[in-house]
């Protein structure tokens, strides 16, 4: 099977004319629209699914959704990646269906964490920590092989390996939680 990824604004400003090609020509793949809510590779300018506008005012956006379902695709979703369980069973739905449908359409959404950051950042920030008291020979470090994420340390301790989390790294996505039960959230 064929995946696609493209971004939203990238989307807005040339994946429609190459979705609309797709459908009319009967291809089968799947179409991931990483959705941030920015155009964050040229400075963070709104896009027109976004309600911000550059002047700063509210105004109405354009649905990612019902763009691709106007252009023709049925089998669309909208999922949040930082919600695990939820996106792998679409994903897998998805995967069940890809051979019999033409393009499938997954809008993964999820505000950027740089731009997130700067508009909430009067907000006292969470993030996560992991409970020393816990071995992790348990689950042989699922959450390093699992996820891999940058915040992610391992210190041994009497002979004992843990997996940390370094706070000034964590953004506060809540994906490790999801991962492993060790792992809780903390507000500092």
């Amino acid at each position: 099977p064929v995946v696609a990824f493209i971004g939203d604004s990238t989307f807005f400003h040339a994946g429609i004319p190459g979705l609309v090609n797709a459908v009319s020509n009967g291809h089968k793949f799947l179409l991931v629209i990483l959705d941030n809510g920015t155009t964050a590779m040229t400075g963070h300018q709104p896009n027109p699914g976004v309600e911000l506008t550059p002047q700063g005012r509210i105004e109405p956006k354009v649905s990612l959704e019902k763009l691709v379902r106007g252009c023709g695709v049925s089998q669309v979703a909208t999922i949040n990646p930082l919600q695990v369980k939820k996106s792998q069973a679409v994903l897998q739905d998805f995967k069940s269906k890809m051979n019999a449908t033409g393009v499938s359409v997954i809008i993964s959404k999820s505000p950027c964490p740089l731009f997130e950051t700067r508009i909430i950042k009067k907000q006292k920030k969470i993030v996560f920590r992991t409970d020393e008291s816990k071995s992790c020979a348990e689950c042989k470090k699922q959450c390093l092989t699992e996820l891999g994420c940058p915040a992610f340390f391992v210190e041994s301790s009497g002979g004992v390996e843990h997996v940390l989390i370094n706070e000034s790294l964590c953004s506060g996505c809540s994906v490790c939680s999801q991962i492993c039960d060790s792992i809780s959230p903390k507000r500092i």
